[in-house]
């Protein structure tokens, strides 16, 4: 057996080994990564936002919900209502 034999034996024994190994470690880097990425966004939208002109949004954001689920029941004409449980009175 060759020098060149034995090396690509090898080579290709630790390739079959460590790549789903190294696959694993880069997924987990990538995780991390959009983890700080995130969080990193979340700062520059808290520093970009007045602190009034969030809670503006916010109730902005509930409303707009609101109407879109009131339309949605609406034309799909099925509006639910909350049932009420009534308390049985004991058996004795």
């Amino acid at each position: 057996m060759s020098l060149k034999d034995s090396m690509s034996g090898r080579f290709g024994r630790l390739t079959r080994n460590a790549g789903p190994v190294l696959r694993g470690l880069v997924g987990q880097q990538v995780v991390r990564f959009r983890s700080r990425l995130d969080a990193f966004n979340q700062s520059l939208a808290d520093r970009a936002l007045p602190e009034d002109r969030k809670k503006m949004v916010g109730r902005l954001a509930l409303a707009q919900k609101a109407r879109v689920a009131k339309q949605s029941s609406f034309a799909t004409g099925t509006t639910k209502t909350a049932k009420l449980k009534t308390a049985r009175k004991p058996r004795g």
